[in-house]
């Protein structure tokens, strides 16, 4: 019965997720979209928030690093396991010696259009934030 139940539960709620995944799209507020400056339209709130945030930014407080009391390190500007130096890195595609992709910059995840993050908060950095990483 238990498993009657469970199996039937499973089943209504993979048969919904597309259902309600469908509705939730912004198409009734655009007819064309144009980067980032599209969403800024009603969420310049949310994009400001994320300018700060450690995951745009790539440096934040390092509480567990000896020595770094108040520092604020992070990708940008410290040597981490995969990304040494993102300034030649950070639009580049590097290949080895078969022409074989090995890595497409440090842009193909982090969200931001090409552009290197800044301290200080514009519009042009704004619209570099891709909202898209996340929510496409």
């Amino acid at each position: 019965m238990i498993r009657r139940s469970f199996t039937l539960i499973s089943l209504l709620v993979l048969v919904a997720m597309p259902a309600l995944a469908a509705d939730y799209t912004h198409q009734e507020y655009f007819d064309h979209y144009e980067g980032t400056s599209t969403c800024l339209g009603c969420h310049q709130d949310e994009a400001e928030t994320f300018f700060h945030s450690q995951h745009y930014q790539w440096t934040g407080e390092t509480p567990a690093i000896v020595n770094a009391e108040g520092e604020l390190l992070g990708k940008k500007n410290t040597i981490n396991d995969f990304c040494t130096n993102p300034i030649p890195a950070w639009i580049g595609i590097t290949k080895n010696s078969r022409g074989e992709i090995l890595s497409q910059g440090c842009s193909k995840c982090h969200a931001g259009l090409g552009k290197m993050p800044s301290s200080e908060m514009s519009q042009e950095q704004l619209e570099n934030i891709d909202c898209l990483i996340c929510h496409a």
